[in-house]
């Protein structure tokens, strides 16, 4: 039996990250990141096991909490895997083929739709990061 990850986030930075964090990440990183918006759930119980796939798919590209920057290497600040919400989409780009999301829907391998699904909605959660400043988190993402 596999475990379910709470959500997919759209949030506030100061929402999943303490004020220590906060502070430890360079202000360039922090521009166009807006404080006062809600939280929006993009995808709720998520499955481990597709989670997983799905993220090693991602490889360095992997990241917990993503920012509204320019692309960068992700990286760990206090147990929290920080990445761009820019190189994210870079790299789901390169990923189309492979989740044959170009294919007609009757032609698509039916063990893929779990990670079209994350593919879906990690795209439209980094996208809208970059329109509106907040962050996008996957809460308890192994």
């Amino acid at each position: 039996m596999s475990t379910l990850f709470p959500a997919l986030e759209l949030c506030a930075p100061h929402d999943v990250l303490s004020t220590t964090q906060l502070e430890a990440l360079p202000p360039s990183l922090l521009r166009g990141v807006s404080d006062d918006v809600g939280r929006d759930v993009l995808l709720e119980g998520i499955n481990e096991i597709s989670l997983e796939e799905f993220l090693e798919r991602l490889g360095a590209d992997a990241a917990d909490l993503y920012l509204p920057c320019a692309p960068l290497p992700v990286f760990e600040l206090e147990g929290v895997r920080v990445g761009s919400a820019r190189a994210l989409l870079v790299r789901l780009e390169t990923l189309r083929e492979e989740l044959e999301l170009d294919l007609p829907v009757e032609d698509r391998t039916r063990a893929l739709s779990a990670q079209r699904g994350l593919w879906k909605a990690l795209s439209k959660g980094a996208r809208t990061v970059l329109e509106t400043g907040q962050v996008l988190f996957l809460p308890g993402a192994p």
